[in-house]
């Protein structure tokens, strides 16, 4: 899908200029992950790999093995698995 390419292409740039490439860690909700794996991407390949890419989530969505429930943050907790993933 489209979500991680536009990340990709806009969202990984900013962040990169932003901190004029002294990024050393991206912290991002996993949701449909979209952000963290085109962010992250693009912020692996513009740093030789040098950024550290930090998934999180509540405990007890799909990725840390629960079934999800009803969560607070809007796009975290996942009770689905996304084509994106």
């Amino acid at each position: 899908p489209m979500g991680p390419e536009s990340h990709y292409e806009t969202t990984g740039p900013e962040i990169w200029a932003d901190t004029d490439g002294k990024v050393t860690h991206f912290v991002a909700g996993v949701g449909t992950g979209g952000t963290i794996t085109g962010a992250g991407r693009y912020l692996k390949e513009v740093s030789d790999g040098r950024v550290k890419i930090v998934g999180v989530d509540p405990e007890g969505s799909v990725y840390s093995g629960g079934t999800g429930r009803p969560y607070l943050v809007e796009g975290v907790g996942e009770d689905f698995w996304p084509s994106a993933y």
